[in-house]
């Protein structure tokens, strides 16, 4: 299980580079499913995705990405979806804050990846029917950026 989870981990942060490496110019950035999308998670709550949003964070509204299209957990279909939230705070202060409130919110750390200026973290919970990556890093403009990538059974 923590192989998949590691998998998992390093498929999203190469896919998310990729991402946002091509900018908000790029299509597949743009939502893909036709599906409404579910409520969008506002700073200091957690919405309907059930995972923690940092306090005063922007939601970015260019980037969001909702897909089923080859989509599985645990051999059931799934859902991805994916967000960016931006912040002044520090990464560590949001690495902070993510580490403490995870797990108060039901999900089980499976571990923490920090590679020179980006931290990883991996959670789950629902026996796994529900994984998460939430992936801090900073840009250019001393911003802090926080990647939520969030896969659940349908």
């Amino acid at each position: 299980m923590k192989r998949a989870t590691f998998i998992f981990i390093v498929a999203l942060l190469l896919g998310g580079i990729g991402l946002i490496a091509c900018g908000n110019e790029d299509s597949a950035t743009k939502q893909e499913s036709t599906e409404a999308p579910s409520t969008k998670p506002s700073s200091g709550d957690t919405g309907s995705w059930g995972i923690p949003i940092y306090p005063g964070s922007k939601s970015d509204e260019e980037f969001y990405i909702k897909s089923d299209q080859g989509q599985f957990r645990n051999d059931k279909p799934a859902v991805l979806e994916s967000r960016i939230f931006r912040t002044s705070d520090s990464m560590a202060s949001v690495v902070v804050f993510y580490k403490e409130k995870m797990p108060a919110s039901g999900w089980k750390d499976t571990g923490w990846i920090e590679g020179g200026e980006m931290y990883v973290g991996s959670y789950e919970k629902n026996s796994g029917q529900e994984v998460t990556a939430i992936q801090i890093f900073s840009d250019d403009n001393k911003v802090t950026n926080i990647k939520i990538d969030w896969i659940y059974v349908k």
